[in-house]
């Protein structure tokens, strides 16, 4: 009977252990709580680093250190990029100035995309190529976004 009741429990903390192409570890922690906080954090914040375009084939520099994108525990989503845009519909759009946006996000096709609506209604599909504690690597048709969390200084 223990065995039924360890196999059980197994069975069930794997289904939190999901793993992406590109992850290299195993993890304990689910996805959502990778993605936007766990019991304590109403949300997690993550900067761009980098990214690449697949139709020109060109690395994409992310600059700015106050480029931001935040998912909330409850579905709230917020975002703030400067010169460099990272767009709900996965279109790298450089620009001069800074655009704040907010709005939901969900995850979609069995947790292997997450979906981002703006508060306007316009969405973006983006597959999660790799989601770590401190690493997120969203892929749109053409262009990879990778993303560190923002350390929360105490």
């Amino acid at each position: 009977m223990k065995k039924y009741f360890l196999y059980t429990f197994i069975f069930l903390m794997m289904g939190g252990c999901k793993k992406y192409p590109e992850d290299d570890k195993f993890h304990l922690s689910t996805v959502k709580c990778r993605l936007a906080g766990g019991l304590i954090n109403e949300s997690k914040s993550w900067q761009p680093r980098s990214g690449y375009n697949f139709i020109i084939n060109t690395d994409i520099p992310f600059s700015s250190s106050t480029d931001v994108i935040s998912f909330g525990r409850k579905g709230g989503f917020g975002g703030y990029m400067c010169n460099n845009y990272f767009n709900y519909s996965g279109i790298f759009v450089p620009t001069n100035s800074c655009n704040f946006r907010d709005g939901s996000w969900e995850f979609i096709d069995n947790k292997n995309k997450v979906k981002i609506t703006d508060a306007n209604g316009v969405s973006g599909e983006f597959s999660i190529k790799k989601l770590d504690n401190d690493e997120l690597w969203l892929q749109s048709d053409s262009i990879l976004f990778k993303f560190k969390t923002i350390e929360k200084k105490h």
